[in-house]
């Protein structure tokens, strides 16, 4: 799981969400793991995994973010993102689900 990812694909229970313009990343590495969404920064632990996986989220900026649809689609993917339970690591795709989702990313 260790490494750098960018989200390709996104659910929760409202549906998918419209990634068109948010540029998500998630950076994991043995001594941290950070992300980037559209709007915010975010520093977060990740135990385990992969398989069994406890993701807590950490420090979150609140910069101002202009686009609504991206205020939305932060906010839900943070939901998913605390609320995830289970990993599945390839050499190109991580995939993270929980009881409020599925987040999707590949490998940059």
């Amino acid at each position: 799981m260790v490494g750098d990812w960018r989200l390709t694909a996104a659910s929760d229970r409202r549906g998918f969400m419209d990634l068109t313009d948010a540029d998500i990343t998630l950076s994991i590495a043995e001594e941290a793991t950070t992300g980037a969404g559209p709007c915010n920064t975010v520093d977060l632990e990740v135990d385990g995994g992969p398989g069994a996986v406890a993701v807590t989220i950490g420090t979150l900026t609140e910069r101002a973010c202009a686009d609504e649809n991206l205020i939305g689609v932060e906010g839900r993917y943070i939901t998913v993102l605390s609320n995830v339970v289970f990993a599945e690591a390839g050499d190109t795709t991580l995939v993270l689900r929980g009881r409020s989702g599925k987040l999707t990313y590949a490998r940059q």
